[in-house]
């Protein structure tokens, strides 16, 4: 990994730990929009394909954690710099250095917890939207069939119609014969 190689430059390791959030954000997307596509597969297809994707997921999950580890130790190492480089006489950062390196981390921690807390409701508001998807389908389907089933019975009303009004044309008496020509009376 390029992180490693920078080990003994926290600066250049934490650049390139940034430039992985991207990567891992962009594969993040990448699983969400394989389940979406899994999920309009046919069953046999889709049980295969979904176990490939929760390995993906696993594989996913396993790297954040590595990425998160090493971010936190790169940022502790430059905080150890950074409170070490403004030593005074007597080898010890000042208190107005400590203060801002302080506040700085609070303002960081606030804003990854507020990003943190935007992509779960993104990560919800998507899942709810998945599942309004899957039903919106399965009332498609219910619809299809129930306009079938009209057109069907449609048909054969229709059909019936057809029958019962040539039944009522035919003259009763031409189901008998008659003998001698003889003609019922009217």
């Amino acid at each position: 990994s390029h992180a490693s190689s920078y080990e003994d430059d926290p600066e250049k390791k934490l650049v390139q730990l940034r430039e992985c959030n991207g990567t891992l954000q962009q594969a993040k997307d990448l699983i969400k929009s394989m389940e979406v596509e899994v999920r309009s597969m046919d069953p046999g297809t889709k049980r295969e394909m979904m176990e490939k994707v929760g390995q993906y997921k696993k594989t996913l999950a396993s790297v954040q954690r590595d990425h998160a580890d090493t971010q936190k130790q790169a940022e502790e190492e430059q905080n150890t710099l950074l409170c070490g480089s403004g030593q005074n006489n007597y080898g010890e950062a000042t208190a107005d250095q400590r203060g801002r390196l302080v506040a700085a981390n609070e303002n960081l921690e606030r804003g990854t917890s507020r990003i943190r807390h935007a992509m779960e409701i993104v990560a919800e508001t998507e899942d709810t939207a998945l599942e309004i998807t899957e039903e919106l389908a399965r009332n498609r389907e219910k619809i299809e069939s129930t306009s079938n089933r009209v057109r069907q019975v449609s048909d054969l009303t229709g059909h019936a119609r057809r029958l019962i009004h040539s039944m009522t044309k035919v003259r009763p008496w031409s189901f008998f014969p008659l003998t001698n020509n003889q003609q019922p009376a009217t």
